[in-house]
């Protein structure tokens, strides 16, 4: 099932023994990095993987002895790489700072979000749109994760405060074609829209594929507002179903029942009380990004540029 390895590099852990990592292009899912054993032939060169019938070409391998770690190395004469805090690399926003594995899909302005530990929360400002603008491809303050497969699942709670028509905030998954569950204000009511958009690096326009009117309560200064929970839930469809995630201790890797390239499919849901989801919208497809697979991550947008413009809050 693994298709296509390239561009790796040459690695030694800390017993000697000699590894390569390289990638295998997985489309929506991105560049997928792989582990292979290394070892040299009688002629000097390497082979890697394992060679099966022996005529000196290696062929990956799905599991291996794992590398021996720095920590039981006896006298290694390699230096350990410093860790990343596990921390640093949390799903949530509730500190002070944006995890690492959070990225921005542009160069970030100062004024697109703010952490607030003390609610547990990000608030990201509905930025106005930059002159040009096409569809969300063209929108630097998307702030985006990679997606992992063979199936993975983001949940949030959103705190929409609109506070002029066109406002939009939402939770998306990016990529060549893309889709939405979203808030939208239009002046006067708020809607849960589902939108989609094909060929939006080239300009593809976007469709409102689903519209449902929210119910909203003024808060104290008189603003409306809504809270809603929204979840998309990514897999790949193996042999015409759906792959699930694995069991503990269970290999995660789809096998090659499936189609290729692979079919990564997006299902949008959305709760009023964070525990019964409700399908919302067509079953969406995920492409990949120009040499990035697609992310999942969330977005605030507005028509006009105003001090007191809108927000949401991510919980």
């Amino acid at each position: 099932p693994t298709r296509a390895p390239h561009q790796g590099g040459w690695v030694a852990d800390a017993s000697g023994r000699y590894w390569f990592l390289h990638f295998e292009d997985r489309y929506a899912w991105g560049r997928v990095v792989h582990l292979q054993p290394m070892d040299w032939t009688a002629d000097g060169w390497c082979v890697i993987g394992v060679d099966i019938d022996g005529d000196g070409i290696g062929e990956p391998v799905l599991s291996w002895d794992r590398p021996t770690p720095f920590e039981k190395a006896q006298n290694s004469p390699f230096r350990a790489f410093t860790e990343v805090s596990a921390e640093e690399t949390r799903t949530g926003f509730g500190g002070t700072s944006i995890p690492l594995n959070w990225q921005w899909h542009g160069r970030p302005g100062v004024d697109w979000a703010m952490p607030n530990p003390s609610d547990g929360c990000l608030r990201l400002n509905c930025i106005v749109r930059p002159d040009g603008w096409r569809n969300l491809w063209d929108t630097p303050n998307l702030l985006m994760e990679k997606i992992a497969g063979p199936s993975t699942e983001l949940t949030a709670k959103l705190v929409f405060r609109p506070a002029y028509a066109g406002d939009r905030a939402g939770l998306t998954v990016m990529g060549l074609d893309y889709s939405t569950i979203e808030l939208f204000f239009d002046g006067e009511s708020v809607f849960l829209q589902r939108r989609v958009c094909s060929d939006a690096d080239k300009g593809g326009a976007e469709l409102v594929a689903d519209s449902l009117p929210l119910k909203t309560v003024l808060s104290e200064a008189g603003k409306p507002y809504c809270t809603v929970h929204v979840r998309v839930s990514i897999s790949e469809r193996v042999s015409g179903k759906s792959a699930r995630p694995a069991s503990k201790g269970a290999s995660a890797t789809a096998t090659s029942a499936g189609d290729w390239p692979p079919v990564v499919e997006c299902r949008f849901s959305y709760s009023t009380d964070g525990r019964r989801f409700t399908e919302f919208g067509p079953v969406s497809t995920a492409r990949e990004g120009q040499w990035i697979g697609a992310k999942a991550g969330f977005f605030a947008t507005a028509d006009i540029k105003r001090n007191d413009g809108g927000s949401v809050e991510i919980f």
